[in-house]
């Protein structure tokens, strides 16, 4: 029997998700003004995240190697048969 992982127990999945945001100075200088560039981000529709998500997995999956995979697999299924306890 497998035993159970502590609380500060992380998959590498969840860190990977972490967004940073920052608020530029809403009394910019010019010369601040000028070394910023605005990105307007886009809202996605369901089909189009959805999209979105599959093409980035696609990425994710072609760029790991096998053992890579392989323990990312097995901390998704520990993760999974985790849940299933809390059912």
């Amino acid at each position: 029997m497998w035993e159970r992982f502590p609380e500060n127990f992380h998959l590498w999945r969840i860190e990977k998700l972490t967004i940073y945001r920052q608020s530029a100075n809403p009394n910019a200088t010019n010369s601040e003004l000028d070394a910023k560039i605005i990105i307007k981000h886009p809202q996605l529709n369901n089909d189009q995240f959805g999209e979105l998500i599959q093409q980035f997995v696609e990425l994710q999956v072609d760029n790991m190697d096998t053992k890579t995979m392989a323990e990312w697999i097995t901390d998704e299924l520990i993760y999974q048969y985790l849940l299933l306890e809390g059912a």
